[in-house]
């Protein structure tokens, strides 16, 4: 629900509003030749796993926040592979109930989503949008949480600055066209005389 109120004497608007976020993780294994803090301090990197996600749930890449972490003391199977990398993300859903089914990136279809893929299917994903990223690193998903939701309130301010300067103008504008009268009359005054 959203509810508006005024700010009080700066005479701005303030709305909140409710939004519901998936939050999880899924940790990797980098093969060698790239670090952990290469990895995660690659923008690239940042973007091709925000298009994992994209592409897995169909959210936009503006709704999808991801966090890259190192985690390099973690070994597989008791050996030492590479490092090891933390993604933590954070998915701003999109509530639709004007629809009877619904939309299909709410919360629920979202988690779902991310529910049916798997340490080797994600893994599949993450390396077809790292090559389409241009970056070449063997990297291997050891594990996927699983999904949670969340309500975070979110709060809009509006100004009302174009409102305030609206009432200027029209109230302004009479003596405008009055001094534009005024310059008429004394310009015909002077071709008669």
């Amino acid at each position: 629900p959203d509810n508006e109120s005024d700010a009080g004497n700066a005479g701005e608007t303030v709305q909140t509003k409710e939004k519901t976020v998936v939050t999880g993780s899924f940790s990797l294994i980098l093969g060698s030749g790239m670090s952990a803090a290469q990895f995660c301090g690659n923008e690239r990197v940042i973007v091709a796993l925000i298009a994992t996600l994209a592409k897995t749930t169909g959210l936009p890449a503006d709704d999808i926040n991801v966090t890259c972490s190192s985690a390099s003391g973690r070994r597989l199977s008791g050996r030492r592979l590479g490092d090891a990398v933390d993604i933590v993300y954070e998915l701003t859903t999109h509530e639709d109930t004007s629809s009877a089914g619904g939309s299909s990136l709410s919360a629920v279809a979202v988690t779902a989503a991310i529910e049916s893929q798997d340490a080797t299917s994600m893994t599949k994903l993450v390396v077809a949008e790292l090559g389409q990223a241009g970056i070449t690193v063997t990297v291997t998903v050891t594990s996927v949480s699983m999904p949670e939701t969340k309500t975070i309130t979110v709060t809009i301010t509006a100004e009302p600055s174009t409102t305030t300067r609206n009432v200027h103008s029209d109230a302004q504008r009479p003596c405008t066209l009055g001094s534009l009268l005024f310059s008429a009359s004394f310009f015909v005054g002077h071709l008669v005389f």
